[in-house]
């Protein structure tokens, strides 16, 4: 009886992988189908995988080089310099790993305008970060956004001219953010999130307006 249990449980394991393996392959298959369908009405091109991703200039940007196994899925570009896609990849820590799964907006921008900056949303290991010297840039005039974000870079003085009032108080207004800035691109993202594909409309207008207030200053 003791052999056929240890038969037993691994061979249900097994079972048990293959199944959430196969739901999970037709769930992203499901995702892509649907994603597609939304991009066309609203206009955009789609590419499921797009082999020129990772030669897009913002792959240089520090989430781009996060982690391994990554995957760009579910590309999709508007006429007037805006990119949309599903990015993935995987941390390890000790003996656990974790897969970061979020919906990315990368939008092209004027080079001698734009920065080289991180903000992130702010939490207790970059509160931990700051005290210990690292730069985070803060706004005496805007404490609900400097509560609310980590910023930080190589040249303060080009990013508190970037961080206008009215960029200030977008952000100020919209938790949860997080936002990467060089190579005259900007990533917009919620970390470890993905757009449900009926919210990609919203999605893509939460982006535009972000645009509009940054490029306006």
């Amino acid at each position: 009886m003791e052999g056929w249990v240890n038969w037993l449980i691994p061979a249900v394991l097994v079972v048990v992988v293959l199944v959430v393996q196969i739901g999970r392959h037709f769930y992203e298959r499901r995702r892509s189908d649907v994603l597609k369908e939304a991009s066309l009405k609203l206009g955009l091109n789609f590419m499921e995988d797009d082999p020129a991703f990772f030669y897009e200039d913002f792959s240089d940007l520090p989430l781009f080089s996060r982690g391994y196994s990554r995957r760009a899925r579910n590309v999709m570009r508007s006429g007037d310099g805006l990119m949309f896609f599903d990015y993935s990849f995987t941390e390890s820590g000790g003996k656990s790993s974790r897969t970061y799964n979020q919906t990315i907006a990368a939008v092209e921008f004027d080079a001698d305008a734009l920065p080289t900056f991180t903000m992130t949303p702010e939490g207790v290991f970059r509160r931990l970060a700051s005290m210990a010297g690292v730069l985070d840039v803060d706004f005496d005039s805007h404490p609900d956004f400097s509560s609310a974000y980590h910023l930080t870079g190589s040249d303060e003085a080009a990013i508190r001219k970037f961080f206008t009032q009215r960029v200030l108080d977008f952000f100020g207004a919209e938790e949860g953010w997080s936002m990467e800035g060089g190579d005259g691109w900007l990533v917009i993202y919620r970390a470890a999130k993905r757009v449900v594909p009926a919210e990609l409309s919203s999605f893509i207008g939460d982006i535009r307006r972000m645009k509009e207030a940054l490029e306006r200053g």
